[in-house]
């Protein structure tokens, strides 16, 4: 087995590996999941909608049928859901379009594992023209018109994303052996040590000795043994029972605790609150000032994906269009978030 700091905080540049630690801390890390969990739900919220444009009565009403048998076809809340999800998850999403000559278009998440190279113009590496993709056994050249591909936290020319939790990861380790040791810290500070104080001279301790061996057996004399809970003791002549608890100073371990939250918060653009969803010293007011700036961070979020969700409404028309669903000159669709 792996600790925690190999799981989530190794440092790399490997994107396979760096993909492997995101998922991992997606599906096992309690913070690791709720930053990707808030963001998806605050950018998704109650779903997303498409709203279509057309002066034509007719033709908005055929624009709502194709779009409705679209939803259905694709489920389109759990599809958006899932989008977000992947993207800050794994830095990337992959869909591929599949038109079909009686149905609406079908579409297909790919995994980045699966998308093995994409090739762009030579002299333009913001223009993608083909994209190599694993699929059982076999590799397929699939033109770049049939992939939407959203890399994320990375510059327009680089080609593939890197997940959002990078840089959360080295503070869920850190976060991971504090909450260790400070477990540790609990039980040593609430240990009791029971010590017998013999009152006399070493005279006095050999007789005291010697008299509870005849009492008991040598065995349960020289073994020290940890008192059962509601144990009454007997004092014997000339014994003196102290209860000892260890003197720790760590009264700023917890400060040490929250110091890492605010570092994850302060990566993932929420206040605090988000993170350690500890609402007990904020109010109403306070609240409302903290999450303004993450309001901000997630209608960045909901611009960036906007633009993907056009890209798909875009295909749903066009596809409609070469199926003769929809005539040419019908309007576009735009979708709201």
């Amino acid at each position: 087995g792996h600790d925690s700091t190999e799981a989530f905080g190794g440092v790399t540049t490997d994107l396979p590996s760096l993909r492997a630690a995101s998922r991992k801390a997606f599906y096992q890390h309690a913070h690791g999941r709720g930053v990707i969990r808030t963001l998806v739900k605050f950018i998704i919220g109650g779903g997303l909608l498409v709203d279509f444009h057309e002066k034509d009565e007719k033709a908005l009403l055929a624009l709502n049928d194709l779009w409705y048998a679209f939803q259905r076809e694709i489920r389109w809340f759990s599809f958006a859901r899932e989008f977000v999800t992947r993207g800050f998850r794994d830095g990337e999403v992959f869909v591929r379009r599949f038109p079909r000559p009686d149905a609406p278009l079908a579409l297909r998440f790919l995994d980045p594992e699966k998308v093995l190279e994409i090739k762009s113009d030579p002299g333009d590496a913001e223009t993608v023209e083909l994209y190599t993709v694993e699929f059982g056994m076999k590799r397929f050249d699939v033109p770049a018109a049939d992939i939407l591909h959203v890399p994320l936290n990375v510059d327009r020319n680089v080609q593939r994303g890197r997940p959002i939790l990078e840089s959360i990861l080295p503070y869920l380790a850190k976060y991971d052996k504090w909450l260790d040791a400070r477990m540790v810290l609990n039980i040593v500070r609430a240990s009791v040590a029971l010590v017998q104080e013999v009152q006399g001279s070493n005279t006095d301790l050999l007789r005291l000795r010697t008299a509870q061996r005849a009492a008991s057996s040598a065995s349960e004399i020289d073994q020290s043994r940890m008192l059962r809970p509601g144990t009454i003791l007997r004092g014997t002549p000339g014994v003196k029972y102290s209860m000892l608890s260890p003197n720790l100073n760590a009264r700023d371990a917890a400060t040490d605790g929250r110091t890492i939250l605010l570092a994850v918060a302060a990566a993932a653009g929420f206040p605090d609150i988000f993170v350690t969803a500890d609402y007990a010293n904020s109010n109403f007011a306070s609240t409302l000032v903290a999450q303004n700036p993450a309001l901000r961070e997630f209608e960045d979020w909901q611009h960036i994906f906007g633009e993907a969700f056009t890209t798909i409404a875009d295909w749903v028309l066009a596809d409609a269009v070469e199926r003769r669903v929809l005539p040419m000159r019908t309007g576009e669709g735009k979708p709201k978030n």
